[in-house]
């Protein structure tokens, strides 16, 4: 099916407004022959001035968009204890999207904010989902750190930053009415909340993407060579071959600045700074100044130095360091923080 109109969610609070911009900007500029675009914004406290230029760049282009108020989730995700996600719970938002929207869709789009669309998605937008609730790339974290939902290590996990919803399979089994249930029994063990949620409650019903389709820029920044062999991503069952990342790193339709180094962080260090740059000028954010880089913790401060090291080996040992005991104890620690708030209510 060739269809005609795209219907496209992001979610943000304020402090991620004018990043959401950004990647609305890249995506309007590039899919100019749709013959409509809807645009819904799940709003997390936006302010008016950021919201009126969200509303003017969907203007520009003359496409619509619709706030939707994501207060009454917050309320309810706080009352069960859930895990912020960077002091919010806005990424919780695409979780319950499909049931917010008031119109009746055949598919949802949904983006992550820290995401840059170079080309037109009508493929992507397209695709047969063959029967499947959604679909998404795979990530490429390591089995220690979605063990804990029960997966086994032969299993795929997948990426949340990209997601092609189908709206009405997922409104009429009411996908989002298990999400409460679920993040409210596995309180304190989530470690990445709304990720985790759609991998496990959701498992056998994603349909892997291509992954030019959400392609992470920190493959570039570390080189795709090198990121292989230090995450061990040979032997990862079933993950994207160095060819297919090869590929995809020439022809991306959506690059994902999902690491911790940001591009509109001054001074960033990661790869394809410029091509954020160029939607920047483009969006009415034009001129903003970038955050400033903030003195990091010293596990952070320890990684820039061992990621500055031009011995492999040495970079490989500090990620297993992370992974297998860093990681572990800030997981134990959450576990009782949520063990006590459950205790409290």
């Amino acid at each position: 099916m060739n269809r005609k109109i795209m219907n496209v969610l992001y979610q943000c609070d304020d402090r991620y407004a004018a990043v959401t911009g950004v990647s609305l900007c890249s995506l309007l500029e590039n899919n100019r022959g749709w013959e409509e675009i809807r645009i819904y914004l799940i709003d997390d406290r936006i302010r008016e001035e950021n919201r009126k230029k969200i509303e003017l760049l969907a203007q520009r282009y003359g496409r619509t968009i619709a706030f939707l108020d994501m207060s009454g989730i917050s309320e309810r995700l706080e009352a069960v204890g859930a895990p912020k996600w960077c002091g919010s719970y806005a990424a919780y938002g695409r979780l319950f999207a499909p049931g917010m929207i008031e119109e009746d869709l055949d598919r949802l789009l949904y983006l992550d904010s820290d995401t840059i669309v170079t080309a037109d998605l009508s493929e992507l937008y397209n695709m047969d989902l063959e029967g499947k609730l959604c679909a998404m790339t795979q990530d490429s974290l390591c089995y220690v750190f979605y063990k804990h939902i029960g997966h086994r290590r032969d299993e795929p996990y997948y990426n949340s930053g990209v997601i092609l919803f189908d709206a009405v399979q997922w409104k009429r089994l009411g996908c989002d009415a298990a999400v409460f249930p679920y993040i409210t029994s596995h309180a304190g063990k989530l470690r990445f909340p709304d990720q985790d949620t759609l991998n496990d409650l959701f498992k056998g019903k994603i349909k892997r993407l291509d992954v030019r389709y959400n392609f992470f820029v920190e493959f570039l920044t570390a080189g795709i060579d090198e990121y292989y062999y230090v995450h061990s991503l040979s032997k990862k069952p079933h993950y994207y071959s160095r060819e297919e990342m090869e590929e995809a790193s020439r022809n991306a339709v959506i690059y994902h600045y999902c690491s911790a180094d940001k591009p509109w962080i001054e001074d960033a260090r990661c790869a394809l700074s410029d091509l954020w740059d160029k939607y920047l000028q483009l969006s009415p954010w034009a001129g903003m100044r970038k955050t400033e880089r903030r003195s990091p913790a010293f596990m952070q401060r320890a990684e820039e130095v061992i990621n500055g090291h031009t011995w492999p080996v040495i970079r490989k040992l500090f990620y297993k360091l992370n992974v297998y005991a860093v990681d572990p104890a800030m997981s134990w620690l959450s576990k009782r923080k949520a063990s006590r708030w459950k205790m409290c209510l």
